[in-house]
């Protein structure tokens, strides 16, 4: 998930570059601060993973079988949050 968590920094950078290109209509624009929590939350996500990950060759607990589903599930939703915010944003801006 490194090469993941990566990206995401790139794509933070790049849509935090987008905003600043035109202030007026994305500062203001509330699915654009949406989708960049989506992302940020995404970034929380795939950390929390990969550190979970880290952890497979140990004896896994419950607990730690439970993050990773957790983590999982949270990534799809996550993922799929940001696709349709980002389907929306460029029709609402």
């Amino acid at each position: 998930h490194v090469p993941v968590l990566v990206s995401l920094v790139i794509l933070l950078a790049s849509g935090l570059l987008l905003a600043a290109s035109d202030i007026e209509t994305f500062l203001p624009s509330a699915w654009f601060w949406v989708k960049i929590a989506l992302v940020v939350l995404l970034m929380i996500n795939g950390s929390v993973l990969t550190l979970t990950e880290r952890r497979l060759g140990e004896a896994l607990t419950e607990a730690d079988w439970m993050r990773l589903r957790t983590t999982a599930w949270a990534s799809i939703v996550l993922w799929t949050a940001t696709a349709v915010v980002g389907l929306v944003l460029p029709n609402i801006s």
